[in-house]
């Protein structure tokens, strides 16, 4: 059995060649069937041959639920497969994201990377989900909310003289660049996100300030609108829930929500989902 699967952000695309028991890995730039980011880009090698050899490949990304995204990705796929040699599912992050965390168990799901996004599961499928409205109105508590808040910080003049030293000499932004990047750059969302890292270095107070900030708009927004939301089981996937996983359970704490697991990496789980059911 050889099969694909790929899991898809607004930055990076992760993929696993599954060959017989044998798996490969790869990395390439995310890819938006919506938008049409990354699909210009010319796969590695050895990514294009597990691909040409897979008998299914099962794609989750951003903007990847509907006919649209079918059409797209399967052109997409189109020069890297043999006619008759393969079956593309093409999936939504989101649902990829639930899958990897919980399995077929029901519950509530929440992503936290370079963008956000939640929804109810039932076990199978999404049975409700708040719209995701992109980088500009909402992506509370992604990366890229990180690092909206921490600029605004830092030109309002709200930052401490220390952590506002240290953002000058880590990024030396200047206002131009900042709008130049936000309105005229193809990537805005993953612009924002890359000032995140600077969590790592300023004091415990911003740190704590933004992360509660940030945490409290996306539980409010997109956890407890959800109806009956107090009796699921409430999992995330991301990198940003992983690495702040001890902020996001005290952000929780306030509603009365306990974690039942994080998955940094949905990909590793999405594999295993897909061979359990082949």
């Amino acid at each position: 059995m050889n099969i694909v699967v790929a899991d898809s952000g607004s930055t990076k695309a992760d993929w696993i060649i599954y060959n017989s028991g044998h798996t490969q890995r790869v990395t390439t730039p995310g890819i938006n069937p919506t938008t049409g980011s990354g699909l210009s880009q010319k796969l590695p090698e050895e990514l294009a041959k597990g691909i040409s050899a897979a008998d299914h490949i099962y794609f989750y990304a951003a903007g990847g639920s509907g006919s649209h995204a079918f059409e797209k990705m399967a052109a997409f796929f189109n020069d890297y497969l043999l006619e008759g040699r393969y079956k593309i599912k093409v999936e939504s992050d989101m649902l990829g994201a639930a899958r990897a965390a919980s399995g077929s168990k029901p519950s509530i799901i929440g992503i936290l990377g370079t963008g956000s996004n939640s929804c109810l599961y039932d076990g199978e499928k999404i049975a409700d989900q708040i719209p995701s409205l992109g980088y500009l109105l909402s992506d509370e508590g992604s990366g890229n909310h990180i690092g909206k808040l921490l600029i605004k910080s830092y030109f309002y003049r709200e930052m401490e003289n220390v952590d506002s030293a240290a953002f000058e000499r880590q990024f030396a932004v200047k206002r131009e660049e900042v709008l130049q990047q936000l309105y005229h750059s193809g990537r805005p969302s993953a612009y924002l996100a890359e000032f995140s890292p600077f969590l790592e270095l300023c004091t415990k107070a911003l740190r704590n300030k933004i992360l509660d900030t940030a945490f409290t708009e996306f539980i409010e927004t997109r956890i407890i609108k959800y109806r009956d939301f107090s009796k699921f089981d409430l999992y995330f996937a991301g990198s940003i829930a992983d690495i702040y996983h001890i902020e996001l359970a005290k952000a929780c704490d306030p509603f009365d929500l306990k974690i039942a697991g994080i998955v940094r990496k949905p990909i590793e789980s999405l594999l295993q989902y897909h061979l359990s059911r082949e």
